[in-house]
């Protein structure tokens, strides 16, 4: 695996120098609390929404077509992301992640309700490479963990054509009997009454509440309890209310 770049690679990388280039054509004007609450409401109008794939060099150009994806979506969650985008070109990295960390402490409740899956785990990627605060750190790499598995074996559906999932009666009875093996000790769940991922959550909402990325994490999985995730379908069959794992 290749090494992450030290600090004189970063120094010299004319590469980073150029995705920072007239950054401050596109850095978000400072705000107070009654410019935050303006941009709640104003909704941002640059016709049909296109998905954004990776980033160019070209700040002005990723601008763009951010904006786009982000058409008929709240100024404040464009204004989040692009906190997101000069922290991640290291544009006054610290003065830009204070402004991200306090916009998260301030406005926490609005975004988790607001943001997709995307950027809810782009702001968990943005905790963990630079919050002090080591537990922030580690609920956020939890989250990006869960993100990244559910992102891998639902991609590998697509790869194989799996994209509906429905599940054999007579394995999900046999599930329920026996252990079936996985990998390295493992088994499979016992699908419809165990009681794994309720534990989960257990230990989840015992140690995350008192953290924003510790309720990014939440709000995650929450969520893909009911989306045709994994956990979405076994929450379609499971059949004893005493196990449920989603709120």
């Amino acid at each position: 695996m290749k090494k992450r770049p030290n600090i004189l690679h970063k120094l010299f990388s004319y590469s980073r120098w150029q995705r920072r280039f007239r950054a401050k054509k596109v850095l978000p004007e400072k705000t107070n609390e009654e410019n935050l609450e303006i941009l709640k409401t104003r909704i941002i109008e640059e016709g049909e929404p296109v998905l954004s794939r990776g980033s160019t060099k070209d700040l002005q150009e990723h601008y763009a077509n951010l904006r786009q994806e982000f058409s008929g979506h709240s100024e404040l969650a464009f204004h989040h992301a692009m906190l997101i985008v000069l922290i991640r070109r290291e544009f006054e990295l610290k003065k830009t992640f204070i402004r991200f960390e306090s916009l998260w402490e301030q406005h926490g409740d609005w975004l988790l309700k607001n943001l997709n899956i995307r950027w809810l785990m782009s702001a968990s990627d943005t905790f963990a490479d630079h919050s002090q605060d080591s537990t922030q750190r580690a609920l956020a790499l939890a989250t990006i963990t869960l993100v990244n598995t559910v992102k891998a074996y639902e991609t590998e559906n697509i790869m194989t054509h799996h994209t509906v999932s429905q599940y054999d009666p007579q394995v999900v009875a046999k599930v329920q009997k026996e252990a079936i093996p996985l990998l390295e000790g493992m088994s499979c769940y016992s699908i419809g009454t165990d009681d794994t991922l309720r534990n989960m959550v257990w230990r989840m909402k015992d140690i995350a509440p008192d953290y924003i990325t510790g309720q990014i994490l939440l709000e995650i999985f929450n969520r893909m309890s009911s989306l045709p995730t994994a956990f979405g379908r076994m929450r379609q069959v499971h059949t004893r209310q005493k196990t449920q794992f989603w709120s």
